[in-house]
């Protein structure tokens, strides 16, 4: 993973209740990335907004969406929503659960 993450690579986890979770760097992104394995089977790729990105399904509902900055060959940022409202306010397209 850290092959495709930019050095200054910076992982915004969005929150209902307050400012975002922050990452930055590759190593602490890559972690951060390792402590969600479990949720794997559930992710399937999507465009979000016309961007690269995951969906993570609770069934056949999207419940996380991640999504994806990238320039060159590296992800500069990854955003990552899971309130439920503003899952339902992206453009999500190219795949079902």
């Amino acid at each position: 993973m850290i092959a495709v993450l930019d050095p200054g690579v910076v992982l915004r986890a969005h929150r209902r209740d307050g400012d975002p979770l922050e990452l930055r760097g590759t190593e602490h992104v890559a972690r951060g990335a390792l402590s969600a394995r479990r949720f794997a089977p559930y992710v399937r790729p999507a465009l979000i907004n016309g961007a690269a990105g995951v969906l993570a399904f609770d069934g056949e509902r999207p419940f996380a969406v991640l999504a994806f900055t990238v320039v060159g060959d590296r992800a500069v940022a990854i955003d990552v929503f899971n309130d439920p409202e503003v899952v339902a306010k992206l453009d999500i397209r190219g795949i079902t659960a």
